[in-house]
């Protein structure tokens, strides 16, 4: 295991508790946006074909990062390298860093951060890997086959948690971040610690994305399922929405049962699919803000998703008019904003969000923002959010309530201090922070 995948693990387990959502990604055909490129080769130089590169964290190059490092629109972008061990990520972010995890069947992991496209080709060289070695109580294996019973081949497996015991951990162990099935669908997980089951999210092109628990001891066989498909056809003021982004993410937000990165880009009649969506699940359809900013509109659908190898269509969708948050981030003790201070705008009732950068005056602007409850953070070094924001969340973290209309002048005002830490929050009830968060967004007077 990298000493590396050990700390980003548990990085992203501490600062995930604080952030919900993900954004859509620009296109690929964008020349402002590089790619990341480089050869995956063995120790003794050869090209390692089949490997799967994937995107794991991101980080702003300036200023402080205000989502969850695997949060960000570029993460979960895969290459597969070719005969030659070249890999190739497209359109990438040019002002965030990247960590990338590679990943080859024998092979261990290998993990390297604070990646920038255009310094040039990143290359790795991967180690062999033998698992006769790991104690079975350290590894997991088995098999992972597809609806017609043949190997899924190139299938990663997400680790999300722990299970020892009777107790489950969520980032934090000591185990490989993901593994890889070979060309028979076999695959190896391996830690170094003791565990009884490992918790993964499998993926796999052509098939339907699916949780499963590994557990130690034992070689287990996974069918995939092939998935259903999402259809239907968007509009506004009843004409078709063209060239926009849509998501669908469960509405349960518990580990074991989430799932997320379903995409889909409606057509110039506003036409969309999703494929291979998992059965019988409930999901939220929307319309991730980034994508609406011209459109000025915005939806959120709940739908159930079809049986498997079903389709679904939803016909005709109206959006609806969205709303524009103008406002400023004031310093009470009167010093300026940091450069490079940004802004995160997520929705409560959707996987989505938009992050925007404060201008020198403290200045921001966001537009296509659905009439829903939303959530606003942002991050100074030695500064807090003051109790004297009228929508100040309840753990003091950042701003929460309902858009009911555009909202010309959001004051948020922060002041020096260390963030409020949890034993001087005052205990909210249920209720009450349900009643908190549904009263519409207000800033200081």
């Amino acid at each position: 295991m990298n000493p590396q995948s050990n700390k980003l693990t548990a990085l992203l387990a501490i600062v995930c508790i604080f952030v919900i959502g993900v954004t859509g990604s620009a296109a690929a055909s964008d020349p402002q946006r590089p790619d990341m490129t480089g050869p995956v080769k063995n120790q003794k130089g050869e090209p390692v074909s089949n490997a799967v590169v994937v995107i794991i964290a991101a980080g702003p190059r300036s200023g402080n990062g205000v989502l969850c490092p695997s949060s960000y629109p570029d993460c979960g972008k895969k290459a597969v390298s070719d005969a030659l061990g070249n890999y190739r990520i497209e359109s990438l972010d040019p002002a965030m860093d990247f960590c990338l995890l590679v990943l080859a069947p024998g092979y261990a992991p290998s993990v390297n951060s604070k990646l920038i496209p255009e310094a040039g080709p990143v290359p790795f060289t991967v180690k062999p890997r033998d698992f006769s070695k790991i104690a079975p109580n350290r590894q997991v294996t088995g098999r992972i086959i597809g609806p017609d019973g043949n190997p899924v081949a190139g299938a990663t497996l997400d680790v999300n948690g722990l299970v020892k015991g009777d107790t489950t951990h969520f980032g934090g162990f000591k185990t490989d971040d993901m593994g890889i099935t070979d060309e028979n669908g076999e695959y190896h997980i391996g830690g170094e610690q003791d565990f009884d089951a490992l918790l993964v999210i499998v993926d796999a092109p052509g098939v339907a994305k699916r949780w499963a628990k590994l557990e130690t001891g034992k070689k287990q066989l996974l069918r995939m399922k092939e998935g259903g498909m999402v259809k239907g056809r968007l509009l506004f003021h009843n004409r078709p929405l063209a060239g926009v982004k849509l998501d669908l993410a469960t509405t349960t937000r518990h580990c074991g049962e989430h799932l997320t990165g379903f995409h889909a880009t409606t057509d110039a009649q506003g036409r969309f699919e999703f494929d291979h969506i998992p059965p019988g699940l409930k999901f939220d359809l929307f319309g991730v803000m980034g994508s609406f900013k011209t459109a000025k509109a915005g939806f959120l659908r709940n739908i159930d998703s079809p049986d498997d190898g079903q389709p679904l269509d939803l016909g005709d969708i109206e959006a609806k008019p969205a709303h524009r948050i103008v406002g400023h981030v004031v310093l009470s003790d009167g010093k300026p904003v940091p450069p490079g201070t940004r802004i995160r705008i997520s929705r409560e009732e959707a996987w989505d969000n938009v992050v925007v950068q404060i201008d020198k005056d403290g200045a921001f602007d966001v537009s296509a923002i659905p009439e829903e409850q939303i959530s606003m953070g942002l991050s100074v070094n030695g500064y807090r959010f003051s109790e004297k924001n009228p929508s100040l969340d309840s753990n003091h973290r950042g701003l929460m309530g309902r858009v009911v209309g555009d909202i010309p002048n959001l004051t948020i005002l922060l002041e020096p201090g260390k963030p409020v830490g949890y034993e001087e929050i005052g205990r909210l009830s249920y209720e009450e922070q349900k009643k908190r968060s549904a009263m519409p967004l207000r800033g200081v007077q």
